[in-house]
This record gives structure tokens, sequence and C-alpha cells, in this order.
């Protein structure tokens, strides 16, 4: 098959939930194989930066919630020290959470390479990247976002990280 030029980034990006649906609802080789023209990293690195956007923003929420309990539990002196500390920890946190969403990424989509590579895969590193944003992206968002559920949350990320 001959390469395919790569969608330009707006198509791209308005073809992904359509890509999410069908990948997630009918994960089988056709599926991923029907997907694989569109493989290129720009949309890769719109996918991660969601992503690193979504998880950012939780773990942003969840902190401002610790910080609020924290200042409700706390005497007025000790609680303003922590409302001060906010935004050195969202200053910190926000780069962390952003290069942890890419190096797990790029760890899980190098592992499942390097397996397809020993079972005799013939793809290239871009083809099973774009893959696994395919089906990782929109899981992981979706436990993120289910993870202020208490307990529900946390089954949801254990089924979607077996899903995955």
């Amino acid at each position: 098959m001959p390469p395919v030029a790569p969608l330009p980034l707006g198509t791209a990006i308005r073809q992904l939930p359509r890509q999410y649906w069908r990948v997630l609802t009918k994960p089988k080789a056709s599926t991923f194989m029907a997907e694989q023209g569109k493989a290129a990293w720009n949309i890769i690195w719109m996918q991660l930066l969601f992503l690193g956007i979504v998880e950012a923003v939780f773990v942003l929420l969840f902190v401002l919630l610790e910080f609020f309990l924290i200042q409700m539990i706390l005497p007025n002196n000790a609680g303003s020290m922590f409302s001060q500390a906010f935004p050195i920890t969202a200053a910190i946190l926000v780069p962390v959470v952003l290069v942890s969403v890419l190096i797990s990424f790029f760890v899980g989509a190098g592992i499942l390479h390097l397996l397809a590579r020993a079972f005799g895969g013939e793809g290239s590193f871009l083809s099973y990247a774009y893959s696994y944003a395919l089906i990782s992206v929109p899981i992981s968002a979706l436990g993120i976002v289910l993870s202020i559920i208490p307990c529900i949350g946390s089954f949801a990320s254990l089924a979607g990280a077996v899903y995955t």
C-alpha cells in the first residue's frame, strides 16, 4: 500500500471522536488497519496534550479540594500558610503531570512496539503509537473524569486499564 499523506491537523482533530468510538466499540485488527492511514505525529501530540491538560486540571482540582479541607480543619494562621502554598504546588504539579503523561505514553507504546517486533510485527513505531493513542487516550481521560466518583471511579479506572 502506498504511503498516504497525513490529514491536516484540524481535520484529524475533528475526526478523533468518531475514531475513538469506532476503536472502542470494535477493537479488531481491521479497525486499526483502517485508521493507519491517518497516523501522524502531530495528531499524536495533540491527543497527548489533551490528555495532559485533562489530567492536570483534575489533579489541580483535587489539590485545591485538599487545601480547602485543610484550611477548614486548621486554625486561621496555619490555614493561610496552606493557601499560600497552593500556587507553588500548582506550578510544580502541572509540568510534572504533563511530563508523566508523555513518559508513560511513550514507555507503553515502546513496550508494545518491542513486543510486536518480537512476535513478527512489521509496523513502524509511528503506527503503534497512533494505535495506542487511539485506545489509551479516551480510556485514560474517561478514567480521570470518573475518578471523582468515590469507589466507582477506582473500579472504572481499573476496568479501563484492563480494557486497554
